[in-house]
């Protein structure tokens, strides 16, 4: 979950809304024994942002899996206060997610890298700044990653360079990747 301060899912109800029922709906699928990690991500000296929030599906526990990642995510327009940076990069860098069985990553997040990688997101917008090729430290081969809200509330043109780019940036860490747009 981006915790940055340009991500609608803190602001915006409608889009913290659809962002949870997206979720929800993605979880339809839990069979017992598949885990579920909460984390967030946004500036890198929040400690919060380091934090795993595991959740194994019990027996008969789908509903309650369910019902509990639904309510964490509607509730941080109240719980969050907005972060000034988003390292998406970092995380990848930090977290290193093993995806030699297909694991699925979902990101809430409108995919605008506010870092040390992009000083200048405008000018990254504007198509005169690029992510970096992946370092050695980001192996992605297998994953299948998904990016929820990207580019909500940017022009079409600069929605374009975001899915150009996390595309690129993903086909190079050896992963799958899918832009839901908003």
């Amino acid at each position: 979950m981006d915790k940055s301060g340009s991500n609608r899912l803190l602001t915006d109800k409608r889009f913290n809304q659809a962002a949870a029922n997206y979720i929800d709906g993605e979880l339809d699928n839990l069979k017992t024994k598949d885990k579920v990690i909460l984390q967030s991500f946004g500036s890198l000296g929040t400690a919060d942002n380091f934090i795993n929030r595991p959740l194994t599906v019990k027996r008969h526990g789908q509903t309650s899996a369910k019902r509990k990642i639904k309510q964490a995510i509607l509730n941080l327009p109240s719980t969050v206060k907005p972060q000034g940076s988003t390292n998406i990069i970092a995380w990848f860098s930090r977290n290193q997610p093993d995806c030699s069985e297909g694991n699925r990553l979902i990101f809430l997040t409108d995919g605008l890298e506010a870092s040390e990688y992009i000083p200048n997101t405008n000018a990254w917008l504007e198509g005169k700044a690029s992510l970096p090729k992946p370092h050695e430290f980001i192996q992605l081969k297998g994953c299948d990653i998904t990016f929820y809200g990207l580019g909500v509330g940017l022009t079409d043109k600069q929605l374009t360079i975001l899915r150009r780019q996390w595309r690129d940036y993903f086909a190079a860490a050896g992963a799958t990747f899918r832009a839901i747009a908003l």
